[in-house]
């Protein structure tokens, strides 16, 4: 995991790409998440939302079918 962040024009964008570029090299799983001014009081919801989609959690289910769904062995 990795968090950029600085004041303006330090060259974080060309960081990011090439971090982007070398990872992309390599054949790792890429995945970017940004925060929402939606969600301040949540720092964690780019993760979560992140998790519950990955895992298609369906708004109907209960928390034992989430956590079903949570200690499946990683199929990649």
């Amino acid at each position: 995991m990795v968090l950029i962040s600085g004041r303006s024009g330090i060259s974080k964008s060309a960081l990011v790409k090439t971090l982007r570029a070398y990872v992309r090299r390599e054949g790792l799983t890429r995945v970017a998440l940004r925060g929402s001014p939606y969600h301040t009081n949540s720092a964690l919801y780019p993760v979560i939302a992140h998790v519950q989609q990955a895992l298609r959690f369906a708004r109907h289910e209960h928390g034992r079918e989430k956590l079903a769904k949570l200690e499946q062995p990683c199929s990649h």
